[in-house]
């Protein structure tokens, strides 16, 4: 019994390894052409769909099955985004759509968008 925990908690910790390795190349980027300099970093998780970003319809979200959020690189300066939500809390689906918000990104900063208690919030990272 104590081989197959270890089994499953090995498997486990090789699979974050993994996908927190594969979650830092940009996924998206909403400009190619604009500067690193210019460029601040949004990571998204699966349950978060990001279906606009300033003035263009996007869709970034990060495969169903991924452990970590994939990386969309996005202008600095004041940019208005609209998701859409479905998280599981407990037993309960809570899901919701077109939600806007409107952040001063940083250049060079990065920010993860979260899902708690049904809505989204946005955690500027250091």
């Amino acid at each position: 019994m104590r081989k197959v925990l270890f089994g499953v908690c090995l498997i486990v910790v090789v699979a974050f390894v993994f996908g927190g390795c594969a979650s830092t190349k940009v996924a998206f980027y909403y400009d190619p052409e604009i500067s690193e300099e210019l460029t601040s970093y949004l990571w998204v998780p699966s349950y978060v769909l990001v279906k606009k970003f300033g003035d263009k319809e996007v869709r970034w979200v990060a495969p169903p099955n991924a452990l970590a959020p994939v990386l969309c690189a996005v202008p600095y300066g004041e940019q208005i985004f609209v998701v859409d939500i479905a998280a599981m809390e407990a037993v309960e689906l809570r899901a919701q759509s077109n939600k806007t918000f409107t952040n001063n990104f940083e250049a060079g900063k990065g920010y993860q968008l979260y899902a708690q208690k049904g809505e989204v919030i946005l955690i500027p990272l250091k």
